[in-house]
């Protein structure tokens, strides 16, 4: 069976409409759960970062004690604020 013209135009329309539809629901899924999951993301590790240096400075401040030993070490935190 031969696909007429008008047939292929019907099947490559229906494909372009399928298509967008997808790439709407793409669109949505991007706007509405993985733009605000990489915040959740990024909160999570600024926390971590921010517990890294607390024990961080308090592992280094426990050797300075228990060792005597005060050379001064520069470490720097930074705390990631996400909005």
């Amino acid at each position: 069976m031969r696909i007429t013209a008008n047939q292929k135009q019907e099947i490559a329309n229906a494909t372009l409409v399928k298509l967008d539809a997808l790439a709407n629901r793409r669109q949505v899924w991007q706007r509405d759960f993985f733009d605000k999951s990489n915040k959740g993301l990024y909160a999570l590790l600024s926390e971590c970062l921010g517990m890294y240096c607390v024990f961080q400075a308090s592992v280094t401040t426990h050797f300075r004690q228990m060792t005597g030993h005060f050379r001064v070490s520069v470490t720097t935190c930074f705390r990631i604020s996400v909005t």
